[in-house]
């Protein structure tokens, strides 16, 4: 959710919230007109997730997404697969330069609002896995941890400097079924999530996880093991 940038307890406006019944009769068809207004731009921002998707990736049947879905691939759609009953609510993106890249997400799974799947080498989701809001999965350093490196690839990721990306660190992210995952979690490269895992909320998961265990913190550690 963003933040407001009045700040509702500074300057920003608040409104009182009356009881049922008490709002003015000539207010009815503005607010069932503004309700309308909002579901369709739901519903087109909706539609240009769909066609977005359709295009950057092979879809199984009954998927769900949600209006602030999106799949950015620049290469085949090939690259992202997705399997039957899906539903997505967040980001899943191919980083530039990954040509080669593998994205896998199994049936039935759930992205919740604001993930990001961020994929430079290969990340696999197993079946059933629950993804909460503002979960981040990355298989990668995202820039060059060299300070010179890094410079370039910011210059050339936004077209200030002709020229390929620099190398950037990546390995896998194996994620298996029936794995949930807390909201504001991060899943960093390298990383395997065994089958039944939880990964407890704002947690930042930097080594394996083994299945069938309950993990926290940053770094995150087991906390318990679960029932199977």
């Amino acid at each position: 959710m963003p933040v407001d940038r009045t700040h509702a307890f500074s300057s920003g406006v608040s409104y009182a919230l009356k009881p049922a019944g008490s709002r003015p009769k000539w207010m009815r068809f503005p607010v069932f007109f503004l309700r309308r207004v909002f579901y369709c731009l739901d519903y087109a921002h909706f539609l240009v997730a769909a066609d977005q998707f359709r295009h950057a990736a092979v879809v199984g049947s009954g998927c769900m997404l949600g209006p602030n879905a999106w799949c950015r691939n620049m290469g085949s759609n090939s690259i992202i697969q997705i399997g039957n009953g899906v539903i997505c609510r967040g980001a899943l993106c191919i980083e530039r330069g990954a040509e080669d890249a593998r994205l896998t997400v199994g049936d039935n799974v759930y992205i919740g609002d604001d993930c990001i799947v961020s994929c430079l080498q290969h990340i696999e989701i197993g079946k059933l896995v629950m993804l909460a809001h503002g979960v981040q999965i990355f298989d990668n350093d995202s820039h060059p941890i060299d300070s010179n490196s890094r410079e370039q690839d910011y210059l050339r990721l936004t077209g200030r400097m002709p020229g390929p990306r620099q190398p950037v660190a990546k390995a896998p992210v194996i994620i298996g079924d029936r794995v949930w995952i807390g909201f504001n979690s991060a899943i960093m490269k390298a990383v395997t999530l065994g089958e039944g895992a939880i990964v407890a909320a704002m947690s930042v998961v930097t080594n394996d996880v083994p299945a069938w265990t309950l993990v926290a913190g940053n770094p995150a550690r087991v906390i318990r093991e679960l029932p199977r």
